[in-house]
């Protein structure tokens, strides 16, 4: 966290094991923090939350994986935690849902799942993106659960075709207050360079436009719509090393590169403040650093908050009221 007084507090906890991958970090209402992260020895999805005095966490699912499986939470008005994962033995979804004594878990059967992405609309609802592909095809998959259960989804959004598949599995997703889900991504076509690109439902249909055409650019996006509904998305170049934030004025798309100090930009994480600033957390490849960036008004203001050995990837970053940055990395 970055105090009021502009020093970085940082805490480590469970670092006696290779703890921490795919970290993902919400605030509470009352501004603590809730973190779910893979156990990469024990092969288990872990929570942790910060209780006022102390970190209090349990274990909230053992898994049998071939690959490393994400973990993605949200906590809503209610204070419940709600953490997705991928699930490989049996091919499953899974969904962990916070009762207030325990995590009640769920398992999506059939839904070979990678790299899943949950957000909540205005009344707590959650909506679960992932990745999904075949030998032939592949897509990004929505499902959204509402008072009678889980819908079958809104359709596949085709992603890439035979391209290294790790490149398009970090997807964002936002869901408005009314449940409209939104989407960032990195898109490949056989007859295409990779591309960023951004897409939203209208209730029928997603429609989508390539945002920067790159080429090879759009991995590791993190997308957050603003109070007048415009996209705001941070994601890396991989063609030249950068990190890039874009976002839609009204009127036209507007790119910055924000950091090209070696090769940076990678485990974006984005949040907008309350006056529409962007704030973004991302790792330092070349220094194994963990980097901090956000918008003052006028320019971009850049600091490395860790750089004691190899810190920062899988980043996930929250704004507490006061616009205090809250970050878990590895």
């Amino acid at each position: 966290i970055l105090a009021a007084n502009g020093s970085w507090l940082i805490t480590e906890f469970l670092g006696d094991n290779d703890q921490g991958r795919f970290s993902s970090l919400d605030l509470d209402p009352d501004g603590d923090p809730h973190i779910s992260f893979l156990d990469y020895t024990s092969d288990q999805i872990n929570y942790v939350n910060w209780q006022g005095q102390d970190w209090q966490g349990m274990t909230v699912d053992t898994l049998t994986f071939s690959t490393d499986p994400n973990t993605s939470l949200a906590v809503g008005g209610d204070d419940q935690p709600q953490i997705a994962y991928p699930f490989s033995n049996p091919c499953s979804l899974g969904y962990a849902d916070w009762d207030g004594n325990q995590f009640q878990l769920e398992k999506l059967e059939g839904t070979c799942a990678e790299y899943v992405q949950i957000a909540l609309d205005g009344a707590g609802k959650p909506c679960i993106s992932y990745y999904l592909w075949t030998v032939s095809d592949a897509g990004i998959v929505v499902r959204c659960r509402d008072e009678t259960g889980w819908q079958p989804g809104y359709g596949r959004i085709p992603v890439h075709y035979s391209i290294i598949q790790e490149k398009a599995l970090y997807h964002s997703l936002f869901v408005e207050d009314d449940g409209t889900p939104h989407l960032s991504f990195y898109r490949q076509l056989l007859s295409n360079p990779a591309q960023l690109w951004y897409a939203w439902y209208d209730g029928d249909t997603w429609w989508g436009l390539a945002v920067d055409e790159g080429p090879d650019v759009g991995s590791y996006s993190s997308l957050e719509l603003d109070g007048d509904g415009y996209p705001h998305i941070s994601y890396y170049d991989h063609g030249n090393g950068n990190l890039k934030y874009v976002h839609w004025d009204g009127s036209m798309w507007l790119i910055d590169v924000v950091d090209s100090a070696g090769d940076v930009g990678l485990y974006t994480s984005l949040e907008l403040d309350s006056s529409g600033n962007p704030h973004i957390s991302y790792y330092d490849a070349s220094n194994g650093d963990l980097k901090y960036a956000f918008w003052d008004g006028s320019q971009w203001q850049i600091e490395t908050v860790e750089s004691d050995g190899q810190v920062g990837e899988w980043t996930s970053m929250a704004l507490d009221s006061a616009g205090n940055p809250h970050i878990s990395y590895y």
